[in-house]
């Protein structure tokens, strides 16, 4: 082309309409390019997400500045529901007087009692908001889904606008559905081939590029109507071009209509199959859900026949059967919940019940506004009626959630918004006046549907990239009504109208996530330093069992190793971030734990308590002189201590449900500059914000034992050891030095993780009578396991008796003990490994044989496998030999001529 040509045509673009287009842009990029971000849950991601919307408002003022035309109206229902939302948030953040929030929160004036304003308190607690920094990037994340809202329902102004966009909510399914099973397929341990998930396998399931199956499933789920009546289109389409004739008499239906139609079809082939392989049975019912509600609706349209209706109504019912009929519970385990400890417990149907109950209690002791946007993890553990293994950042219930942290006020609110797209809905299936927007109709419905059923037991509301496209379907809902029902409510000024208030808003949001977004990076490093220790100890300890020489030495390097990459991270994320609160715990604990691996390496230093016992009996005249003794004494790890005390200090002030902080300030209450509570009041607040936590219980009877109160420390040692946690450890190690191991099972009922826990301590100890008592209980508690509806612990009972067995050389009920565990759990290492040494020592050699081997293959750097092996070799080797008839000749020549004679005549040589 001539450069006359090429100038003449950039002449006659229309340079006013790429800001348009920019527009459009941002929101298919919200779509498209949001959900690569770990789907928004990440703080990378919601970043991503927030720069998205921001850039998609800035083109849209930039439109509106460069261009006439009056303003979209908007519905006055939704305007108050956007300026309500976020005005809720910052009132939980508002200072309020004491009077003020006891009236509002009771229930927080009730729980902390060592923030009622006297002399020897924290202050006044003067927020309904327990946890700040997680309300405000609440509030920023709402924000940006309002931005987005108001920028999406302005842009929208046709018909033909609504249509594109929701048919971009498909063809974003459609992509997340071709990357979750590529990744599938190609069975990468790695998030988009790149990014590691410490807490889980990324080739058990299609995720895609969500850190969790389910919301991948859902993602995908709300993009079936959509792709549903583009099939249904095609098909129209098809049937139209089949009936025109060609001059030659063919059929007129075209290469590309065909292409177009079967290409139609198989997307939703492509979303049913990256459904499936999620394994969730939560986005697999969703998607059953948005398919059921649409085929009705497009049903009802004259989209499709009954007999269609028919068909896809038995292939549901189908789906459902199959699905119980498959016990996708066990299909399921493909996910990653295979595992006794890992994060994929959550799944746990009882786990789930318990905070599910927790959330219920936490909203009917605080039901007005709630404890505050975000702060989930920091409430439930208050109500929960029991300890569970795993942390539950969120309520497994979107629905529960908002009750908990934002009560009655945000049910209302949410409610609110439900109803209004809801009767936006009814209003347009009956009011519509041709198919075509009946069957847009339908596929809103189908998708709100979706996000209604899952949220019921899923937090999928609070996913970005999930409630992200709902969003966007809101607003073409929206704007759908208002094109037919010409009254519009409300006409936005020219703030609003012209983007400003948008930008204003999205460069907020951004600003506030700036600062988590650049920790990142080092929270990431911590999460997988912190499970590499886990996962690197447990190997370590192995080898201690089985006597290694070095191991105890190596553990407590590795420890030393990874609390110091741990502090590091700790240091730089609460140096950029003071108001982190969970940081500022955590760099507390970690502190503490490495003074006392100092003090290990140190061999026989002095511990926190000896260290505590030795500063308050010196009664030093002031702070200055105990801090000076402390370098004196302990050199650079004094700092140490230091750091431990004014991080749990922030870290209780900036959250005051975080109960492990009080009691780090108890441990180091010799260190104390300022006034504080009293220690039993330390305590006592600790035990009321987390009454069910390990730690917290172990530690709070560590006290009540230093002060002769010994029957109370047996009752909070007791309920601790019904607790899962690190703790176990630290509690066995004192019970198995106050109690022989009968008063012990007698007095504590320890369940299945206890009793192995103290078992290690008790086998140093070397006292058969303890050891005898220990696999008792553990049998007692496998047969009673077997009984209810935990198999797997029952396993791991029957592995721990038969592992105690062993040890005490009963080798016949060690065999029986281990063969019942791995009937139960075949898959499952350890107990593997146990049946493999049981059937060994047992000389079973043929038996033991392929359990080794098959251990081996899993763990090929385990020596004792090796050597057991070796030996079974040996000794078929010398088996083959005694048998050959070369050696049996021999042995006759050798043969005393008095020996007996064979009593068969064939047997002799």
């Amino acid at each position: 082309m001539k450069p006359q040509a090429i100038i003449q045509r950039l002449r006659n673009v229309d340079v006013r309409r790429w800001p348009l287009k920019a527009v459009d842009a941002g929101l298919a990029a919200v779509l498209l390019v949001a959900p690569l971000f770990y789907g928004g849950r990440h703080d990378i991601g919601l970043l991503a997400y927030a720069v998205i919307v921001l850039a998609t408002a800035v083109a849209w003022a930039v439109h509106r500045a460069t261009n006439e035309g009056s303003a979209s109206p908007l519905s006055g229902w939704a305007a108050a529901l956007l300026a309500a939302g976020p005005a809720l948030l910052l009132l939980q953040l508002t200072p309020l007087p004491p009077a003020v929030l006891g009236v509002l929160s009771p229930e927080l004036a009730d729980r902390l009692t060592t923030w009622r304003g006297d002399a020897n308190s924290f202050g006044a607690w003067q927020t309904l908001t327990v946890d700040a920094w997680a309300t405000r990037s609440s509030l920023a994340t709402l924000l940006t889904h309002c931005v987005l809202f108001l920028v999406a329902a302005q842009r929208l102004k046709t018909v033909g606008d609504v249509r594109r966009l929701i048919s971009w909510v498909g063809f974003a399914a459609v992509g997340m559905s071709a990357l979750a099973l590529l990744q599938y397929a190609s069975g990468t341990k790695l998030l988009l081939w790149c990014i590691p998930l410490p807490y889980r396998d990324v080739s058990r399931a299609a995720l895609g590029s969500f850190t969790t199956p389910n919301h991948c499933g859902h993602f995908i789920a709300l993009g079936v109507g959509a792709l549903l009546l583009l099939a249904l289109r095609q098909r129209e389409a098809l049937a139209a071009a089949a009936l025109r004739r060609s001059p030659n008499a063919k059929p007129g239906v075209s290469r590309d209509e065909l292409i177009r139609t079967i290409g139609s079809i198989a997307a939703l082939g492509l979303t049913a199959a990256a459904v499936l392989l999620t394994f969730s049975r939560g986005a697999l019912l969703a998607y059953l859900v948005g398919m059921a509600v649409t085929l009705a609706l497009l049903g009802w349209a004259g989209w499709v026949g009954r007999s269609h209706l028919v068909r896809g109504g038995l292939l549901l019912i189908v789906a459902g059967v199959a699905l119980s009929l498959l016990q996708y519970d066990q299909v399921s385990q493909k996910s990653g919940g295979v595992t006794l400890t890992g994060i994929d417990d959550l799944t746990d149907t009882t786990d789930r019940q318990l905070v599910w109950r927790a959330n219920l209690s936490a909203f009917a002791a605080n039901p007005v506004f709630g404890y505050g946007a975000g702060s989930h993890g920091q409430v439930y553990p208050m109500f929960i009626e029991e300890a569970t293994p795993v942390h539950f950042t969120h309520a497994e219930s979107g629905y529960l959630q908002v009750a908990t942290e934002a009560g009655l006020a945000g049910l209302l609110l949410a409610g609110g918004a439900v109803a209004l797209v809801g009767c936006w809905c009814v209003r347009g299936l009956v009011g519509a006046k041709d198919r075509d927007d009946l069957a847009l109709w339908a596929v809103i419905a189908g998708a709100l549907g979706v996000s209604l059923f899952h949220s019921i037991a899923d937090f999928v509301w609070f996913i970005p990239s999930c409630l992200a496209p709902m969003v966007l379907i809101a607003a073409a809902a929206m704007r759908l009504h208002l094109l037919r029902d010409k009254r519009p409510l409300w006409r936005p000024n020219g703030v609003v109208s012209g983007g400003y208030a948008g930008v204003a808003m999205a460069s907020a949001c951004v600003a506030l996530l700036v600062a988590p977004a650049e920790t990142a990076r080092l929270r990431d490093h911590y999460t997988t330093t912190s499970v590499a220790v886990n996962r690197y100890n447990s190997s370590l300890f192995a080898k201690a069992r089985n006597n290694a020489p070095d191991a105890d030495d190596q553990i407590l390097a590795s420890r030393v190793y990874y609390s110091d990459e741990m502090i590091r991270d700790l240091v730089e994320i609460v140096r950029a971030n003071p108001q982190d609160a969970a940081a500022q715990l955590r760099l507390a604990a970690q502190c503490l734990h490495r003074f006392e691996l100092a003090q290990a390496q140190a061999g026989g230093g002095m511990g926190l308590e000896a260290v505590r016992s030795a500063v308050l009996a010196s009664e030093f005249p002031s702070h200055e002189a105990t801090v000076e003794w402390l370098r004196r004494a302990f050199g650079e790890d004094a700092r140490l201590l230091l750091t431990a005390r004014s991080a749990a200090a922030h870290a209780v002030r900036l959250c005051p449900l975080q109960g492990e902080g009080y009691l780090y300030l108890a441990d180091l209450d010799f260190l104390a500059a300022d006034q504080l509570p009293g220690n039993d009041q330390l305590v006592e607040q600790a035990l009321s914000v987390r009454p069910q936590n390990g730690s917290v219980l172990f530690t709070a009877g560590k006290h009540r034992f230093q002060t002769a109160q010994i029957d109370e420390a047996r009752e909070l040692w007791r309920r601790a050891g019904r607790a899962p946690g690190n703790h176990l450890v630290k509690l066995a190690s004192v019970v198995s030095l106050l109690f022989p191991a009968e008063q012990f099972v007698t007095d504590f009922d320890p369940d299945w993780r206890f009793t192995f826990a103290a078992y290690e301590f008790y086998r140093h100890r070397g006292n058969e009578t303890d050891l005898r008592a220990l696999a008792v209980h553990a049998t007692k508690l496998a047969e009673q396991n077997q009984l209810t509806d935990t198999p797997r612990h029952a396993a791991v009972n029957y592995w721990q008796a038969a592992t105690i067995h062993e040890q005490l050389g009963d080798l016949p009920r060690a065999v029986e003990c281990a063969a019942r565990a791995y009937e139960i759990e075949p898959r499952l290492f350890h107990i593997r490994r146990g049946l493999a040494s049981a059937l060994f020592r047992s000389e079973r050699y043929d038996e033991a044989d392929p359990h080794i081997r098959w251990c081996l293959a899993r763990s090929p750097d385990d020596q004792s496998l090796r050597s057991w092996l070796e030996k079974i070799a040996k000794h078929r080797l010398m088996q083959r030999d005694a048998s050959s008839p070369t050696r049996v000749a021999r042995r006759s020549l050798l043969a005393s001529p008095w020996d007996e004679p064979p009593t068969d005549p064939k047997q002799d040589p």
